[in-house]
């Protein structure tokens, strides 16, 4: 909530700007939405129902709140205690803020469900994407990071045109999928099956070259999911013996995915990131808290990222999240290398408090036309409006304490938020 008039104009001042979404998961067509929904099994598809197994719920009882097979009414009645728990954190606080603004109704409650539902049901047609991105959150383009076969494939995207996207490309430095279909895949590009690190260096510039030709200059490493950030330069002749001894073992399962050793992880990092050094790609990389719940947090730590900052010197690296909790080193990063930029994404609505004196520190330590201040990060349409909500107000509340200070004035500060919302992110990505 806003603490007063200054903040209030200033808030008022940032809702007029255009702004560029950084990065969400939703399918970037509308017709890739899934019809058979209802509001409790969208709204729970993540983020806040990672507080709410926080809060004790259990996944069996996840799983029965999000079956749309049994009625509504009894999904809310095991949900409620722990949704209530969850009230005041920044995933509940968003919903809360999407429904009032984009339904008309008075926030998640029991009373409001039944008439939220028919609400939502209703507007589950053609146009709504356009309504929450364009008319109620003046969203200019957002980065998506979904769908990622349509990438590489030969079919168009079809994407709405306010979409941009993302490729991940996991199958290269983590888990390499069913050696059958990779093998279809190598006889594609080099002629014969998978039997060499060369042939998937060779695949990687395919698909490289593909999604290079749909538009994609953005790459997004999600590896601190799975390992640690730290990725050790590794030889060519050792990745190579370690990676034909994986494919002798694959070869027993290859109807199966597989991971790759550590040894070929860590030498195809690099291949990919040597790529987007040359091509000035952008690298978009999940440092901090994971999503979900019981995830090994010191694996996302900036600072693992050192040696690939200091060696890929003419790639972006967009580091997301604010680095949640690790917010000090994320500027520090920002501050020392010139190839670091901060994305606030996902970040209001993990602790808006936490995004508050980021931000704060962030303006006082690294320059401000490194930081992008909003992505929703959204798997549905709907929580991108509340999430922005959230970042407008915080981003409100913070430059007018900066004036409030003296380290600027409130021309200044509206001259900053465009910078945040729109001119920094359109510059960084590309869009």
């Amino acid at each position: 909530m806003l603490k007063d008039d200054l903040s209030g104009r200033i808030n008022e001042q940032l809702s007029r700007i255009p702004v560029i979404d950084t990065h969400e998961h939703f399918m970037p067509r509308e017709s890739g939405r899934d019809m058979e929904s209802d509001v409790l099994r969208e709204y729970t598809a993540h983020y806040i129902s990672s507080d709410l197994v926080s809060a004790g719920l259990s996944l069996d009882e996840l799983a029965f709140v999000r079956d749309v097979k049994h009625p509504l009414d009894r999904r809310w009645r095991v949900v409620e205690p722990y949704w209530q728990a969850c009230r005041f954190t920044g995933y509940a606080r968003a919903l809360d803020l999407s429904v009032r603004g984009i339904y008309q109704i008075d926030g998640i409650q029991r009373h409001t469900l039944v008439p939220l539902n028919e609400a939502f049901q209703k507007a589950r047609q053609p146009g709504h994407y356009r309504r929450v991105m364009k008319e109620l959150c003046n969203i200019e383009c957002c980065v998506c990071d979904s769908d990622h076969n349509a990438l590489t494939d030969g079919t168009p995207l079809n994407d709405d045109h306010w979409a941009r996207r993302a490729w991940q490309p996991v199958c290269y430095y983590w888990q390499c999928p069913p050696l059958n279909k990779m093998n279809e895949r190598s006889l594609a590009v080099n002629g014969q099956k998978l039997n060499d690190l060369d042939q998937l260096i060779a695949m990687l510039d395919d698909d490289l070259a593909a999604v290079y030709k749909k538009g994609v200059h953005i790459i997004k490493i999600a590896a601190a999911y799975m390992r640690s950030l730290h990725f050790p330069e590794v030889s060519y002749t050792r990745a190579r013996k370690s990676m034909l001894d994986f494919l002798n073992k694959a070869g027993k399962k290859p109807d199966l995915p597989a991971v790759y050793p550590k040894d070929v992880q860590n030498y195809m990092m690099h291949e990919i990131l040597k790529r987007a050094h040359r091509g000035r790609w952008v690298v978009q990389v999940h440092t901090g808290l994971q999503e979900g719940n019981g995830n090994v947090l010191a694996n996302s730590f900036p600072l693992h990222l050192t040696n690939l900052l200091l060696k890929y010197t003419d790639a972006t690296f967009d580091l997301f999240h604010i680095g949640y909790p690790f917010i000090g080193e994320t500027a520090a990063l920002a501050k020392n290398f010139a190839n670091v930029t901060i994305d606030m994404c996902w970040s209001h609505i993990i602790a808006p408090a936490a995004a508050r004196r980021a931000l704060d520190e962030f303006i006082d330590a690294v320059p401000f036309n490194k930081i992008s201040a909003f992505g929703g990060d959204y798997l549905f349409i709907d929580g991108v409006y509340g999430h922005l909500k959230l970042a407008i107000e915080n981003t409100a509340i913070v430059l007018a304490d900066k004036v409030r200070s003296g380290v600027m004035d409130e021309d200044q500060a509206y001259v900053l938020g465009r910078h945040l919302f729109y001119d920094n992110p359109k510059r960084i990505l590309r869009v």
